[in-house]
């Protein structure tokens, strides 16, 4: 008999550790990373000073939950269908996820992304891509067809954000400055005709003209490049 009651016992102990494991599973732990999805970047990933648009799926939790999420870098809010992020330091920022119900409020859980800085923005000639000061080769300049501004393979529609539609070459010639300016992103003739006559090592200032949508406010940088 008192086998038969110890067994009792351990079916129901453990038949209540597994509805605490089942309860810990679903509130208060790490949340999968279908919960809460980055859908600006490819990898998840947000970044400082922009809005960042979250999917949030609270489909496996219960429905007469009003769900709220709060944040440790930067804030958070509702946007419509969506959750905006405006994270203000790079690192990581931690989501909590609040149930509240009858004046009750749950953690439901919590979802980890990584924080980074927006890049700067990169002046690409063609496929090549160039820091504010940096160095290209002639030839490559001359066999190249447009300008464009570079910020991220990560940030999804970051290729919008400034537009080329001018640029001004500028460069020393018999000891004075001069600037040529290109009406279109398209590299014309006469602009390759002032790269072709240009010496090896010498310094073209190039300053693009851009518009954009504002997402992000930032003035572009003047791009130094050394020909070789």
């Amino acid at each position: 008999m008192l086998k038969s009651y110890m067994i009792l016992f351990l079916v129901s102990l453990f038949l209540s550790l597994t509805e605490i494991s089942k309860c810990q599973t679903r509130y208060g732990n790490e949340l999968n990373d279908s919960v809460l999805v980055a859908i600006d970047s490819r990898n998840n990933i947000l970044y400082t000073g922009i809005d960042n648009y979250i999917i949030a799926d609270f489909s496996k939790f219960e429905e007469n939950y009003e769900y709220i999420i709060k944040v440790n870098n930067g804030i958070v809010f509702s946007d419509s269908n969506y959750y905006v992020a405006i994270p203000d330091r790079p690192g990581d920022a931690r989501f909590l996820v609040l149930g509240i119900r009858d004046n009750d409020t749950v953690l439901i859980g919590y979802r980890y992304f990584e924080v980074r800085n927006v890049p700067e923005p990169l002046l690409a000639i063609d496929t090549l891509r160039l820091k504010e000061e940096d160095v290209i080769s002639k030839n490559h300049f001359l066999n190249s067809d447009s300008l464009d501004i570079f910020i991220s393979d990560d940030i999804i529609g970051s290729e919008t954000w400034f537009r080329i539609i001018k640029f001004t070459l500028g460069y020393l010639y018999g000891g004075y400055y001069v600037e040529h300016t290109n009406d279109t992103k398209i590299i014309s003739r006469e602009t390759k005709q002032i790269i072709y006559t240009i010496g090896p090592t010498k310094e073209i200032i190039i300053k693009p003209v851009v518009e954009g949508e504002g997402k992000l406010i930032k003035e572009l940088p003047i791009f130094r490049l050394t020909l070789y």
